[in-house]
């Protein structure tokens, strides 16, 4: 009896928003996918050549604002998606907790930009991944500079981004892509300026496909609303469900036993004091 293949995610022949159809194939630059679950779609756009970083940069060329401009638009016209996900990506060179520190520069950037064209700062989310999903092998400098660059995720549903965040697997594609948990960060607008809000983080396991029932997830995002969905399972954050998985790929807790020792206590030796007898005194003073 054959076992039922488990749910994924299914790329689409099509894009079937005509908005990013149409930059898909005007921009030589911009390549959009589209991805679905079940009826469920997720849009994932990918700036080829445009979006590139110089190494340890955060900043972006003239050039590439007009297919920045042109999503911003798209998103505003036509049912793009209710939240956007901004992941950030460097090349394997320097600490890994610096590279984070600079895809969230990078990434603060581009929402930044998005933000001035009139997309609302509660649609936008930042994702840190840093060196730990490259799109190539980091083992040349053409590889580095591919992977120095920002991806947008479009959806309406935030599980439904964090589901396909989840089974990215880049493992053969270079030692970089590990399994780690990933910061996601909200925006919101102060003085005319994106900042991060100063609350309580969430966060995305990557290479955790076992997290992800993503038929249960398909099904509840057809019978109920989007929002409903993502509160609900939202209670549950990554790390308890990671903690709550029984199998081969449950880590246990690293446990170390201490051996108590018996502590050694020596009872103090009194010794009693010398007394010469008077012949010993006796002696000493004929002799003197």
């Amino acid at each position: 009896m054959n076992k039922p293949k488990p749910v994924q995610f299914e790329h689409s022949k099509e894009i079937t928003v005509p908005a990013l159809k149409k930059i898909n194939d005007n921009f030589n630059t911009v390549s959009v996918t589209e991805y679905t679950l079940k009826q469920h779609k997720l849009h994932q756009i990918s700036f080829k050549n445009a979006v590139l970083f110089q190494f340890d940069k955060a900043q972006i060329t003239p050039i590439n604002v007009a297919e920045l401009k042109a999503f911003a638009q798209a998103y505003k016209n036509e049912n793009v998606g209710s939240h956007l996900y901004i992941v950030g990506h460097t090349d394997s060179r320097g600490r890994q907790i610096y590279n984070q520190s600079l895809s969230v520069r990078r990434s603060l950037v581009i929402a930044s930009l998005l933000a001035n064209e009139g997309i609302p700062d509660d649609a936008l989310m930042l994702v840190a991944a840093g060196e730990l999903l490259p799109k190539v092998s980091n083992k040349t400098e053409l590889g580095r500079a591919e992977n120095r660059r920002v991806e947008i995720l479009a959806a309406d549903s935030k599980e439904l981004v964090k589901a396909f965040l989840r089974e990215i697997d880049c493992s053969d594609i270079d030692s970089a892509c590990e399994r780690a948990t990933l910061p996601i960060m909200d925006l919101k607008l102060n003085n005319n300026q994106l900042v991060i809000r100063n609350v309580e983080l969430d966060s995305v396991i990557t290479l955790a496909p076992e997290l992800n029932k993503l038929d249960e997830l398909a099904d509840d995002l057809a019978q109920y609303s989007a929002v409903d969905v993502d509160k609900r399972y939202s209670l549950s954050t990554d790390k308890r469900r990671l903690s709550s998985i029984k199998g081969l790929s449950q880590r246990k807790i690293l446990s170390i036993p201490i051996t108590k020792r018996t502590t050694s206590f020596f009872k103090p030796e009194v010794r009693s004091p010398l007394i010469l007898s008077e012949k010993y005194y006796y002696k000493l003073e004929t002799e003197l």
